[in-house]
């Protein structure tokens, strides 16, 4: 496929709505061309922006998303930022996931063949919730943010059973999360 028809695509490929047969070739695209990963970071955030933007208005919630983090831990546009950021790894082969906290932002970066990769940036009212549901997917306490922490998530990918390894820090501008990835040799169904 072209960086156009990828780029045509992201919209159905972020929310779902993408036909299988299309999926294939455009994971195939995206592993390889930096700029269409780019494209879709910011297809993303464009995805999840205006929902949690709605929920915020419509729920009354403070601006302060600590707060919040909660609720919108749960809520499916951030569930789905979590899901991309984890498929979009193991897709890229990446050995660690690092969510790190910035003055005005998070930087999401890809450890692969031991070179550390930005691959998004995205906008810092996401950090509180994203780092909430992935505390709670490494079985930590989330509210607890004084002290580090570390655990693991089982999860399947393709029919390959994943360990994630969940570990949070705290600094200056919140919880910096690193997710080590292990690929275990057992499919789904084998045991």
């Amino acid at each position: 496929m072209t960086c156009d028809e990828v780029r045509a695509a992201l919209a159905a490929y972020v929310n779902g709505d993408l036909d299988d047969e299309l999926r294939g070739p455009i994971d195939e695209h995206l592993s390889h061309c930096a700029g269409c990963r780019r494209e879709l970071s910011v297809e993303c955030v464009s995805a999840i922006s205006v929902p949690i933007l709605e929920y915020l208005e419509n729920a009354a919630i403070p601006p302060d998303l600590s707060d919040s983090a909660p609720r919108l831990a749960y809520e499916p546009p951030i569930t789905r930022v979590v899901h991309t950021i984890i498929e979009q790894a193991i897709r890229d082969s990446a050995t660690e996931i690092r969510i790190e906290p910035e003055m005005h932002g998070v930087g999401i970066y890809y450890r692969i063949a031991d070179v550390w990769h930005e691959e998004m940036a995205l906008p810092k009212y996401i950090h509180a919730p994203l780092v909430w549901r992935l505390k709670n997917m490494g079985d930590l306490d989330p509210a607890q943010s004084e002290v580090s922490q570390a655990g693991q998530a089982p999860v399947q990918y393709e029919g390959r059973n994943v360990v994630l390894r969940v570990s949070c820090t705290p600094t200056e501008y919140g919880d910096t999360v690193v997710i080590g990835i292990k690929h275990t040799m057992e499919k789904r169904g084998d045991e």
